[in-house]
């Protein structure tokens, strides 16, 4: 009897384990990729080029669908003054503060297949880096000198902006800022300014 109770103690004290591996596996965070290529009609090219990638915002997804949160580490919110701040790019229509609206703004920026307006708001997002100073890129990547594509994986889901921080010689051309949300893998064709 006695070792009866100790072998269902062992295959108890098994499963708990088991259990446990199976939620740590299921409670790590998604992730995608975003893959930069070569535009058909133009000679931009994204050989030899080196992308910085900033994350705007975090993604959860369920199903069909997205819900968005602020991304930041620490307590800093890197790009909350950017949309609700003094000179904020939301509107102040606007439930202040909340992503929600921030996200929202985005996608009027990119509504009607035309994406100049978002290339604007990109600009002045990647100027706001730069003006800060203390925001970093969470990913680089340099692509090779022959590439036509160029692929940043392990990206946890979330808002992207990816910029061309190649340092320009002769008559090199950069790429204009581009943003893309990764909520699986993400392909982005690089914009000639």
């Amino acid at each position: 009897m006695k070792a009866i109770k100790k072998i269902l103690a062992i295959l108890v004290s098994l499963c708990l384990v088991c259990s446990l591996g199976v939620i740590a596996v299921s409670a790590a965070a998604a992730t995608g990729s975003i893959t930069i290529q070569n535009p058909g009609n133009s000679s931009a090219t994204v050989a030899g080029k080196t992308f910085n990638l900033y994350k705007i915002f975090n993604a959860t997804t369920n199903g069909n669908n997205t819900s968005y949160s602020w991304y930041g580490k620490d307590g800093v919110i890197p790009f909350y003054d950017f949309f609700y701040g003094a000179n904020g790019v939301v509107e102040q229509n606007k439930v202040s503060g909340n992503v929600q609206g921030a996200v929202e703004y985005l996608a009027e920026k990119n509504s009607g297949g035309n994406n100049f307006e978002l290339s604007q708001v990109a600009e002045k997002l990647h100027d706001y880096i730069v003006e800060k100073g203390n925001i970093a890129a969470v990913k680089t990547i340099t692509a090779d000198s022959s590439a036509t594509s160029v692929s940043i994986s392990d990206l946890s889901y979330g808002y992207y902006l990816v910029y061309d921080n190649t340092t320009l010689e002769g008559g090199a051309v950069r790429s204009a800022v581009m943003l893309s949300t990764v909520n699986k893998d993400a392909v982005i064709t690089l914009k000639a300014n």
